[in-house]
């Protein structure tokens, strides 16, 4: 066990020695990236035979839905609160545009596939009074659990809000309305209004914020697909995914943006989990979550970002792949409805963040104090501000790198505590 220790602490120190040998790093890291796919592509097939293709179990999952407590609804939108960020939109439109159209049927593919450890880990997370740092803890040991929990503390406190609070800058600053200076501080100003407000209240805004961002998203997006040939885009999905001269490429690229998208394996299903107590019920109800991401959300930015942004010249952002293809629809309203669902879709990431940070402290402390609460709110308003002033570039690059040992920790977790899942 010492062996596994000290070889993620390797991991750690060859990050950090990303700029003083970059092609060692490079190939180091990409060599880690096909591990881990070969590590969720087996665990995935293992899960799903073991439990009899849940994930697929489309009348379990309807009568899941229809009995649903508050409880169960409030989890699940903590949940899609973190996994629908600017990553479901805007790390899709930049997948999809910079690698073709068949990245997207990679992303269903493996999204199907994994969701089934979405319901592993918050099969386990409802086990286990601290959800994922409890269970890795079972499963490995202690001091892994506490690296896990040290990692995901830098990836969602400091990493995630930072890339939120980029493209929120970025997004508005395109509308030309406000200049930069005071686009930070109307920012850091709803930030700090929401995020001082009791843990309680921060899960009842969220489960509001949540369904409500998705309804806006959706009657948005809508109006667009009327002139679209779905058939056709579909047709161009699946040939440019098989047929294809750059296909590890594509596939590499797919597995990564759709285990962002829908964090399937990294262990955060399991932290909002913790809300709910009916574990078989709790994680069918988080398997939907995964499923809603893949089919509705992802799949409404990629259709339309495969048609509409052809004729795009310009930043090589999502941000500004989807504005200017909604500008071009809509008007200037477009612009201005897809800066509001992205402050939306922000906005509860970060509150979420600070959710799974607050958990993560408690499982280091046991028991966290109210100055403990007040650093890590102040935290996360310093690195929303440099969210905005850094290159986000930077910040993907980083949290890309690290959330591949959140998922390494946790499938192993989850493999050595297989005969508990049911």
């Amino acid at each position: 066990m010492k062996k596994n220790i000290n070889f993620i602490i390797l991991l750690l120190l060859l990050i950090l020695l990303k700029k003083i040998n970059h092609n060692i790093f490079n190939n180091y890291n990409d060599i880690l990236k096909y591990i881990s796919i070969i590590i969720i592509l087996v665990s995935s097939f293992y899960f799903v035979i073991k439990l009899n293709y849940k994930n697929y179990d489309v009348k379990k999952m309807n009568n899941i839905i229809r009995e649903s407590n508050s409880n169960d609804l409030k989890a699940l939108f903590m949940s899609l609160g973190a996994k629908i960020g600017v990553g479901s939109i805007a790390g899709i439109s930049i997948a999809i545009y910079i690698n073709g159209p068949g990245v997207l049927l990679w992303i269903w593919i493996i999204t199907s596939l994994s969701s089934i450890l979405t319901y592993c880990e918050t099969f386990l997370g409802s086990k286990y009074q601290n959800g994922v740092f409890s269970y890795i803890k079972k499963g490995l040991n202690n001091r892994i659990a506490l690296i896990y929990t040290m990692l995901l503390i830098f990836i969602y406190e400091i990493g995630f809000v930072g890339i939120q609070t980029n493209t929120i800058y970025k997004s508005l600053i395109e509308l030309n309305i406000i200049n930069s200076k005071l686009t930070i501080i109307i920012i850091l100003l709803i930030i700090s209004l929401l995020i001082f407000n009791r843990l309680e209240k921060i899960i009842t805004i969220t489960s509001k914020i949540v369904p409500l961002m998705c309804l806006i998203y959706i009657i948005v997006s809508i109006p667009l697909l009327f002139k679209i040939n779905i058939i056709r885009i579909i047709e161009i999905i699946i040939k440019d995914g098989i047929n294809n001269n750059k296909l590890l490429k594509i596939i590499t690229a797919g597995f990564y943006r759709g285990i962002f998208a829908t964090e399937s394996g990294i262990g955060t299903s399991s932290i909002s989990s913790t809300i709910s107590n009916n574990r078989e019920k709790q994680a069918m109800v988080q398997l939907i979550g995964v499923h809603f991401i893949s089919l509705i959300i992802i799949s409404l930015t990629g259709i339309i970002v495969i048609n509409y942004s052809n004729n795009y010249i310009g930043k090589i952002n999502g941000i500004e792949i989807l504005l200017n293809i909604y500008n071009n629809f809509y008007g200037l309203s477009g612009k201005i409805y897809i800066n509001i669902i992205i402050l939306l879709f922000a906005i509860s990431t970060i509150l979420c963040s600070y959710f799974y940070t607050i958990k993560a402290i408690e499982y280091i402390k046991n028991k966290i104090t109210n100055i403990d609460i007040i650093i890590i709110k102040v935290v996360i308003i310093i690195f929303s501000f440099l969210g905005m002033v850094i290159k986000s570039s930077i910040i993907w690059s980083i949290i890309d790198n690290l959330i591949i040992y959140l998922l390494i920790i946790n499938i192993c977790a989850m493999i050595k505590l297989r005969k508990e899942i049911k």
